[in-house]
């Protein structure tokens, strides 16, 4: 059976989702900054990837959900590091 997602946890995860895309941009040396729209799409790409581990990994169903976000945020975060390696 799938997990829900409550507004808070979906809250969370768009947050840390920014959050890891800006932080990702601003490590890049670029001498303009990073771009809003830039942004915001790789946050979307976090954020899509992080809700899907989140709804159907099976073994997350037997954790507490402070355990769940957790383990979505550190998707994030691991796919981010990813992500700023291949583009650096």
């Amino acid at each position: 059976m799938p997990l829900k997602l409550t507004s808070k946890t979906s809250l969370i995860l768009i947050i840390s989702a920014f959050i890891c895309s800006r932080t990702m941009f601003v490590l890049l040396d670029d001498s303009e900054g990073p771009n809003l729209l830039v942004v915001s799409v790789m946050a979307g790409i976090l954020y899509i990837i992080s809700f899907v581990v989140y709804i159907r990994y099976h073994k997350l169903a037997q954790m507490s959900l402070s355990k769940r976000v957790s383990v979505a945020v550190g998707v994030q975060i691991v796919l981010a590091t990813i992500f700023y390696f291949s583009l650096r």
